[in-house]
Formats: C-alpha cells, sequence, structure tokens
C-alpha cells in the first residue's frame, strides 16, 4: 500500500509538471501540453548536450567529498544532473520501455519508507520537486541494493540499471544498484527543472 502511494504521489509530481502548475504572465501566450512535450530529437539535444558539457562544481582544499568509481557499462549511461533532472525522471517513467535495461547514474535523498501491513521497507533515491504546493514532491527512483543501506537523508550517489519489478500484480521502476556511495558534499535538494 505504501508503494503504491509513493508512486501515486511521484507520478502525481510529475503530472504537476507537465501541466506547468502556476501562475503565467499575462503578456506570455498559453502553451499546449504539445507545446511543452519534448520530441526524441530534443531530448537527444539534451543528452548530448549534458554529456559534452557536465556541470562541474568547484572543490576547495577542505573537500571531503568521496570520489566515486563507476563502473564501465555495458553501453551509454545516462547522467541525471541538477539542470535537468525533473526532466529526466519524468522521460524516464513517460517512456519506460524505452529505458529498461540502462545504467542511470543519479544523486539524491536516502528515504526509507516501511509497509507496516507487510512489513517491507522500500528503499528511494529522490530530490524535492515540483508539487501542488511548491517543492513538496518527490522525484526519483526506488533502488534495490544488496550492500548496507544508509542513514535517512544521507546525500548518496547512485549507478544502477533501470529493472522492471511486479509486486502485488502492479510494475514498479527500480533501479537495481551496483554502486552507492553516502557524499559529504549535498547537491541542490530541490529541483525545478
Amino acid at each position: 500500500m505504501v508503494k503504491k502511494i509513493v508512486v501515486f504521489v511521484t507520478a502525481f509530481s510529475l503530472a504537476i509538471v507537465v501541466a506547468a502548475c502556476g501562475e503565467t504572465k499575462q503578456d506570455e501566450p498559453q502553451r499546449s501540453y504539445e507545446d511543452i512535450t519534448t520530441s526524441s530529437d530534443e531530448l537527444e539535444k539534451l543528452v548530448e548536450e549534458s554529456i559534452n558539457n557536465p556541470q562541474v562544481e568547484e572543490t576547495t582544499e577542505n573537500s571531503t567529498q568521496e570520489t566515486v568509481d563507476l563502473p564501465e557499462p555495458d553501453g551509454e549511461v545516462i547522467e541525471i544532473n541538477e539542470k535537468m533532472y525533473v526532466t529526466w525522471v519524468n522521460e524516464i517513467y513517460i517512456n519506460p520501455k524505452s529505458y529498461l535495461g540502462k545504467t542511470i547514474h543519479i544523486e539524491g535523498m536516502y528515504k526509507p519508507i516501511l509497509n507496516e501491513t507487510e512489513n517491507v521497507t522500500y528503499h528511494y533515491v529522490y530530490r524535492n520537486g515540483p508539487g501542488c504546493c511548491g517543492t513538496d514532491g518527490m522525484c526519483g527512483f526506488e533502488i534495490m541494493y544488496k550492500g548496507t543501506m544508509p542513514t535517512e537523508n544521507d546525500w548518496i550517489d547512485v549507478v544502477g540499471v533501470l529493472e522492471e519489478i511486479e509486486d502485488g500484480g502492479e510494475t514498479f521502476l527500480v533501479l537495481n544498484v551496483s554502486s552507492l556511495t553516502v557524499k559529504t558534499e549535498r547537491g541542490s535538494e530541490n529541483v525545478t527543472q
């Protein structure tokens, strides 16, 4: 039941993003849903741009950020960074068949959610995304990891393969994690694009 609620909240948050919730300036023309969807060509350009122009943060001598040794993927790694975080997550949830089996690299906060009825804990990497009242949406992925789970709200760097699992007759997207690192330097907890 909790898993269904989390999926609903994620889907609802994504629907709000697609609906472009919020005020618009009077002099701006209204845009339809067709105007704000991203074509495959546009998304490929965005992916190419994010690969060719990665966001690099400056570090200081006192930085204690851990480094991550990424595994050699079989094929393309989808880098989900702050600049296009919501867009990427939205695209993957809308078109999962295009991304199943792909390696995804994502950072965010860690959140365990206990389903008390079934005594099962689900684990998530997420950031606060657009919702009905600001950044109250949970935007990210459920993760499956065989190692030791971090502490709630730790900032984690995750590399995993997108898979589809069935639970209670419903299918869900999850990242089957091959690498999980807790980082001391946090990225932006709230994302809007």
